[in-house]
């Protein structure tokens, strides 16, 4: 058996009516979290806010808890966590659950866990700078943050594309979906740059193709709550949580997608891939690690 639970959850994670490129994600940004809490030594891990850009919210740390960490998920919305704990269970671990705003510092006690992390939801945040200070303070090791790629075309033709449809624009603010946006946000808040990269390189461009999807007969996508995140439809906590229960098939799409992120992907440098992947992170220390 595969020693990586994000691995070993691909199958059913790529089974949620995502598409091929959240599958991908999911992949790709599982094992960078195993990766850095394995180096980390980490054992209690927050994510502040557990949200996720777009599909089912909630699932982005539930690898980290296969791993044996002690996972806690923050959110404004207690719907969403509840869904939260439903997926989890029928992956046969459990979470921890806060329901308070991750720009609150005083939402959770200081220096409280070995890495803080949120992905795609530092753009959405009311004030960044809150944000920052609040995860900078719940931490005592590491702070990690993911946003968007502003340097990547995808997000400017997807505002066209709100734009040309008369939708609202719902994906947070482009100016913070840059790593040098983060970094300066972490280091007014007492943290200093471990390390900036990214994330997130499937093998094609960054364009918001959406590719077709295999709708389930079994489960059909919804609009749910989702506070620091646009409102695309995803499957019900109930629905994923009948396919995270498993089995599930990988498909040879999939297998040739796992090979290119370990032959590609991994082998670019962290610099190279801050402005080609289609997400940017910055890792930073808080002054008690």
């Amino acid at each position: 058996m595969d020693a990586s639970p994000t691995a070993r959850l691909l199958p059913m994670l790529a089974s949620l009516q995502e598409g091929l490129g959240s599958a991908y994600e999911r992949y790709a940004v599982g094992r960078f979290l195993e990766t850095v809490v394995g180096d980390l030594g980490a054992r209690s891990v927050a994510e502040w806010p557990a949200n996720g850009v777009l599909g089912v919210p909630g699932l982005k740390s539930l690898p980290l808890a296969l791993l044996g960490c002690e996972v806690t998920l923050l959110s404004p919305s207690e719907a969403l966590l509840r869904g939260a704990e439903t997926m989890w269970r029928a992956a046969g671990v459990e979470p921890k659950i806060v329901v308070g705003s991750p720009e609150d510092e005083g939402v959770a006690a200081p220096r409280t866990f070995d890495l803080v992390w949120s992905f795609c939801a530092f753009e959405h945040a009311n004030d960044p700078n809150a944000l920052a200070r609040a995860m900078v303070r719940a931490a005592r090791g590491r702070v990690l943050v993911f946003v968007q790629n502003a340097w990547m075309p995808g997000v400017h033709l997807h505002r066209l594309q709100h734009a040309l449809d008369r939708r609202p624009w719902d994906h947070g603010r482009v100016g913070s979906m840059r790593a040098e946006f983060v970094a300066e946000r972490l280091r007014a808040a007492g943290a200093s740059i471990v390390a900036m990269g990214g994330c997130d390189l499937p093998p094609w461009p960054d364009i918001n193709v959406r590719l077709p999807r295999r709708e389930r007969p079994d489960a059909r996508r919804t609009v749910s709550e989702r506070p620091y995140g646009p409102r695309d439809p995803a499957l019900s906590p109930t629905d994923a949580a009948r396919i995270l229960a498993g089995p599930a098939a990988l498909s040879p799409t999939m297998r040739a997608l796992v090979a290119w992120h370990g032959s590609v992907e991994r082998a670019l440098a962290p610099g190279v891939l801050r402005y080609i992947a289609h997400h940017p992170y910055v890792l930073a220390k808080t002054e008690t690690a």
